[in-house]
């Protein structure tokens, strides 16, 4: 899931394509600081988790930015499904 986050979500530097519909973290955020932005947010996030089907939302400010981490339920054991920086509130 690490790749998965990273490869949609890092900003990417000059000599790789980014998916450009998909939210970046800040650019001075490396690939660490993101994984533990999304560990913070599932630790302790700033909000009450929310169901949307088969996944839990879970949202924090992280650094003055909101991180979002969706966590998918229906498995077994649950998995996270993704992560990224929600660019507005909603």
């Amino acid at each position: 899931m690490r790749a998965h986050i990273l490869e949609r979500h890092q900003a990417a530097p000059e000599d790789r394509p980014e998916w450009p519909t998909k939210s970046k973290f800040p650019a001075e955020w490396n690939a660490d600081r993101i994984i533990e932005a999304v560990d913070l947010t599932l630790a302790d996030p700033g909000r009450p988790p929310a169901r949307y089907g088969d996944k839990i939302r879970f949202e924090r400010v992280v650094d003055g930015h909101v991180v979002r981490v969706q966590v998918r339920v229906d498995m077994e054991p649950p998995e996270i499904w993704n992560a990224y920086p929600v660019e507005r509130e909603g």
